[in-house]
């Protein structure tokens, strides 16, 4: 019964974040409100302008975590699944939270791939581009 609480509180919220990334991807306005909600993170501006750009990512990633838990109580539910079945859904879900992951991470580091960026953040630097340009800034 606690997974079953569990799996329909983390849908919910799954689904509020994926309203709020809708809205960011449509409104150039939202930007400061989610930097704002990271403040309490030690990430510096860049850093957190770079997770509100991967912002999609992230979604895509809650929901693969959603999609596991509902899996899990669908298995408990059904004993009768073979082992395969079990396997590559597992395999399935990993790589469903990985690549996302990855590409989040290069994301706020390089701003690439920049489809999976909210439109009017797409030309934003990541966060190692913009340090190497103040580098070389500084050095001139």
């Amino acid at each position: 019964m606690f997974l079953v609480a569990l799996t329909l509180l983390w849908l919910a919220m799954t689904c509020f974040y994926t309203w709020q990334v809708v809205a960011l991807w449509r409104n150039p306005m939202k930007i400061e409100f989610f930097v704002a909600s990271l403040s309490p993170l030690p990430l510096g501006e860049a850093g957190r302008r770079g997770e509100v750009r991967a912002a999609p990512l992230t979604c895509t990633t809650l929901w693969a975590i959603g999609s596991a838990l509902v899996g899990i109580l669908i298995s408990d539910y059904f004993p009768g699944l073979s082992f395969l079945n079990s396997t590559l859904v597992g395999v399935l879900t990993i790589g469903a939270i990985l690549v996302p992951l990855v590409l989040e991470v290069l994301v706020v580091l390089v701003n690439r791939p920049r489809f999976v960026v909210p439109p009017h953040m797409r030309g934003d630097r990541g966060v190692l581009i913009d340090r190497i340009h103040r580098r070389r800034e500084r050095r001139k």
